[in-house]
Parts: C-alpha cells; sequence; structure tokens
C-alpha cells in the first residue's frame, strides 16, 4: 500500500519519469548491441502501460545503476553484475509481483483491461519471453541473463493472466495448426513469389566456381573434372565471363595422353596467371608458350601444360605437383610466382597474415579450410542455387546465412580473422622500405617451400625453373607512385623490392629464372596487357611472358635436352 500511494503523488510520477530517463539514457549509449539492456526497457515500458509501477521503478533504477559495471567486470562462473540484477528482480517479482496488482472489477491496476488489450499484452510478453528464450541459443549471449530475462517476461503473463477477469482469457480460441499452417504457407508462397521474380528480372549471376576444391591437406586444390566461371569488370559498364574446365587430370588443359618417348613435357604451375583465369584456355601462357616453341622447333614434340591453380601459394603448388604434375611425367616444371599475394598466402601455413591484405580472400581461405561445417555449405549452396539470394549478397557483400549460423552456439569457432587490415594499398604491401616480422616469416616459408618443390622435381629427374609476375601497378611506375601514396598514414616503399628479393634468391640457389618486368614494361601502358580492373593478364600480356620463355628456353636449354632429331 506503501508502494501504491507514494505512486499516487506526484513525487512517484515524476521518480517514473526519472527511472525513464535514465533507462533510456543507458540503452542509448550501450545501442542496441545492449540487448538487456533494451529488453529491461522494454519491459520498464510494458509494465508501465499496466501501472506496475514498483517493478518498473526497481527495474529502471537497477538497470542504469548496472548496466555500464556489467559490461566491464565479470563475477565468477562469467556471470555479469547485471545478471545478479535480473536474478534478484525475478525472484522479487515472484513473491511479492501479485500484491503489486490492484484488481478493481473489470480494471488491472486502475487501467481499464477489454478482452482484446488483455490479449495483445499477453500476446506480446508471450512473445517477449520465447524471443529471450531464444536467445539462449546465440554465442555472444550470456545465458544467465537471456534465462532471467524470459522468465520475467513469462511471469509478467503469469501476472496478467491470473489478476485478469475471467472473460478476458488469455488463451488462443483457434488450434495452433489452424494459425501455424496458413502462416507457413504464406512464407513459402512469398519465397516462391520472391524467387520466380528474381529469376525474371534479375539476370544470372556468376556461380561460384566448381573448378576449385577443399583439401585436407594443400586447403584447396583444382576439382578433376570440375566447371565454374569467372566473371570481372573490363571497364566501368562491361564484364567478361571465361569459363574454367578442369580435366580429369586435374588441370585447366585439354587431356593428357601417355607420353611418346621422344617427347619433351615442361608444366607450368602458378596462380591465376598461369591458369589464365581471366582468358581463354587457348590464350593461356602455357599453350602460348607451346606454339611459340613448336613454331620455333617444328620437329620436336614439345608440351606445355597448364598445371596453374587461381588463388595458389607456395602449399598449393606443392599439392599441385604432388598431386597433378608428377603423374603426368614432366622434364621441365616452371614455377610462377606473384609477390604481392603469395607471401600473404605463405603465412596462412601458420595461421598468420600481412597487416594489409584483402578480406574476401582470406574468408575464402576459410570457407576451404572449413569446407565440412554446416554453415559453410548452406552459404555456398544459397549461393549457387537461390537467385535472389545471390543478388543480396552481391549487393551487401555480406555473408548473411553464414554470418547468422555462426552466431549460434553450438556452431563450431571458426575464429575471428585477426586484426583488421592497416589501410594502406595490399598489392604493394610486401614493397614496404620496413619490413616487419610477417614479412620476413613469409619470405623465409616461401624459400622453404620453393626449395622443397626443387629438391622433389630433382629427386625425380625433373629440371625446375622460375619467375615472378609483376602487378600492373609495378610496370608503370608513375602508376606505382600513385598507389603507393594512397597509404594513410603514409609510409615508405620500395619499388619491386620483393620480385628483386625473389630474383636474387633464385641466382644464388642457382634456380634457372628469367624477368618478365622489362618485357611487359616495353610492351606498352598496363591498360594493353592487363584487365587493370581484374589484375591479371590480358592476351597480349600472356603472349609477352610466353616470348621471354620462348626465346630463353630455345636459346640453349632445349638445344641440349631435347634428341638430336629435334634440335632444328
Amino acid at each position: 500500500m506503501v508502494c501504491r500511494r507514494c505512486f499516487d503523488t506526484g513525487l512517484g510520477h515524476a521518480a517514473k519519469g526519472v527511472a525513464l530517463a535514465a533507462t533510456v539514457a543507458v540503452w542509448l549509449s550501450l545501442g542496441w548491441g545492449g540487448w538487456q539492456q533494451t529488453g529491461l526497457l522494454v519491459f520498464y515500458l510494458l509494465v508501465v502501460s499496466a501501472e506496475i509501477s514498483a517493478i518498473a521503478l526497481v527495474t529502471a533504477l537497477l538497470t542504469a545503476l548496472f548496466a555500464d559495471i556489467g559490461a566491464f567486470s565479470v563475477l565468477p562462473f562469467g556471470v555479469e553484475p547485471s545478471g545478479i540484477v535480473l536474478i534478484a528482480l525475478v525472484l522479487a517479482s515472484a513473491r511479492k509481483g501479485s500484491r503489486l496488482l490492484d484488481l478493481r472489477g473489470e480494471k488491472l491496476a486502475g487501467i481499464t483491461l477489454t478482452p482484446a488489450r488483455t490479449r495483445f499484452l499477453g500476446s506480446v510478453f508471450s512473445l517477449l519471453a520465447a524471443a529471450s528464450f531464444a536467445a539462449m541459443s546465440l554465442r555472444y549471449v550470456l545465458l544467465v541473463n537471456a534465462f532471467a530475462l524470459g522468465v520475467l517476461y513469462g511471469l509478467s503473463r503469469w501476472w496478467l493472466r491470473r489478476l485478469a477477469p475471467a472473460s478476458h482469457n488469455l488463451e488462443r480460441k483457434r488450434p495452433v495448426l489452424g494459425t501455424v499452417l496458413p502462416f507457413l504457407f504464406a512464407l513459402a508462397l512469398s519465397g516462391l513469389l520472391l524467387e520466380g521474380g528474381a529469376r525474371l528480372l534479375i539476370p544470372e549471376l556468376a556461380q561460384l566456381s566448381d573448378a576449385i576444391d577443399s583439401d585436407r591437406d594443400y586447403i584447396f586444390l583444382t576439382r578433376p573434372g570440375g566447371a565454374g566461371v569467372h566473371t570481372f569488370p573490363v571497364s566501368s559498364t562491361q564484364t567478361k565471363t571465361v569459363l574454367l574446365r578442369i580435366s580429369g587430370q586435374g588441370i585447366r588443359d585439354r587431356a593428357v595422353p601417355p607420353k611418346e618417348p621422344d617427347e619433351f613435357r615442361i608444366a607450368m604451375i602458378g596462380d591465376s596467371h598461369t591458369m589464365g583465369y581471366s582468358v581463354e584456355e587457348k590464350d593461356s601462357i602455357p599453350r602460348l608458350l607451346e606454339d611459340k616453341l613448336r613454331a620455333a622447333m617444328p620437329g620436336a614434340k614439345i608440351c606445355v601444360l597448364n598445371c596453374g591453380l587461381a588463388g595458389a601459394g607456395v602449399l598449393q603448388e606443392l599439392g599441385m605437383l604432388r598431386e597433378r604434375v608428377f603423374a603426368l611425367q614432366p622434364d621441365l616444371v616452371i614455377l610462377q610466382l606473384f609477390p604481392g599475394n603469395d607471401m600473404d598466402n605463405a603465412l596462412e601455413v601458420v595461421n598468420k597474415r600481412l597487416r594489409a591484405y584483402l578480406e574476401p580472400w582470406h574468408e575464402t581461405l576459410r570457407d576451404y579450410r572449413f569446407n565440412n561445417l554446416i554453415r559453410v555449405r548452406m552459404e555456398r549452396w544459397a549461393q549457387r542455387n537461390i537467385r535472389a539470394y545471390q543478388a543480396l549478397w552481391q549487393a551487401t557483400e555480406t555473408r548473411w546465412i553464414f554470418n547468422a549460423v555462426g552466431k549460434l552456439r553450438f556452431a563450431a569457432s571458426i575464429g575471428d580473422g585477426g586484426d583488421a587490415s592497416e589501410d594502406r594499398p595490399q598489392s604493394l604491401e610486401v614493397d614496404l622500405v620496413e619490413w616487419y616480422p610477417e614479412l620476413d616469416e613469409a619470405m623465409a616459408i616461401m624459400k622453404a617451400y620453393i626449395l622443397k618443390m626443387r629438391a622433389e622435381c630433382s629427386g625425380r629427374g625433373i629440371d625446375f625453373m622460375a619467375y615472378c609476375t609483376p602487378t600492373h601497378d609495378d610496370v608503370l611506375e608513375e602508376r606505382w607512385k600513385t598507389t603507393a601514396a594512397s597509404a594513410n598514414p603514409p609510409v615508405p616503399y620500395e619499388h619491386l623490392k620483393a620480385l628483386n628479393r625473389f630474383n636474387a634468391f633464385f641466382a644464388e640457389q642457382s634456380i634457372p629464372h628469367v624477368s618478365v618486368f622489362e618485357a611487359l614494361r616495353d610492351a606498352g601502358r598496363p591498360m594493353a596487357t592487363y584487365y587493370v580492373l581484374d589484375g591479371h593478364l590480358k592476351e597480349l600480356g600472356n603472349s609477352v611472358v610466353a616470348d621471354v620463355w620462348a626465346k630463353f628456353l630455345t636459346g640453349g636449354y632445349l638445344k641440349e635436352r631435347l634428341p638430336a632429331g629435334a634440335k632444328k
């Protein structure tokens, strides 16, 4: 009665206003991330509408007092102070809550409760209780707090059901199936209409490539017999789509027959530049090199195989060598490196990354690494088969299904991806004047894997050569300087630093190599040799690289290695 008389006074109403203001202030300061404060604010507003004033005041004041404390300190067993507040509020409400309700005939605490209003409040409390209990399944929600809020909302409905007049029965008069089935039908129909409209109005989007698959030992490799497409921009208004078809032998090439006695085979391994990710297979570097070698040495049986793999680093290149190349019996292996990407990829071996990196690429690596997780499979299926979801995914650049399932408590953790990328060009990270420890470690990993590849080739009597592909910024120094100047804050770069270090390493280890930088630089502006918006070599750029290798190989090496009758 004291509480009731207090709240009948102006002081009581002022106290309610102060409590509401304090709760709203805490909620605004924490935002929606403070889910428990949001839940308590909703509870406060609901109970105030029914004049459950004492509980509302306690809820609001304790929320204001303990919300910030709960955000920064944790008690034993992972319980926050705000969780203790919730538990205390539940216990107090269970014992005394009904006494604070003043039943006056057809009124609840002085508020006329029509049947519609009674059922509405009951439904709201039921929905909020269900949402609170459901929140217990979320990874980042404290179980204690979610359970306490669910009980609090459930008690509120119990009070309402117990004290409302009998004529205001809260129970549903319609059977559950009579409500659920029409809802499910309407939901399914809406989904079908949405997908049908998307397929009529939205052109087919690029599929995820089935040319590449996850691998237990090498994270990912080519998928024998697979196929996919690569769609990329060639201008502000145009795109190009390239078919990527993988043979049954696991390479982007024609089916390779058994090796003939006098045949000389060259296998080229590397990343998307070797694979020819942005050109047709006939315009890839290996196929063009084969044509040029056969034209220069018409009597020779020379075969050049495209064993490139888009996105490959040294780990995947070693995997391609072991799992795809050796079975084809090459006489020579040519390794292609792309330092701007390869050094970052190399750190994946030790679960690290450079400080400036491409987040979408590392998401792809995580998908390959955790390919068997249900959320990865669900996301890939939706992106491949649901046109509306494809459009949503590309428009927002957000993997909605993957992220949603990943927030569930039972979902296996795959890490948070590490620190955010620093604000400077990822492609020039390897050209920093001052290398930090991760760059040195990446270089050491790559050197070790290159030597391992050479050793495994040598053990099978296979020759080993290498080269580096420069970026489109590298071949035009003015453009390189412009890109380097975009770093924030500014940092000093050294033009071609990583590329020069790898060439020096090749020379130090007596690995035959060529430099294609000068030829690409002299072939014209990057627009002529590269798809600048995509970063890969055009047909002309591939031809320039093939020319360099053709001159090197025919200049002496092949004359020594080919049978006498084929040297003409």
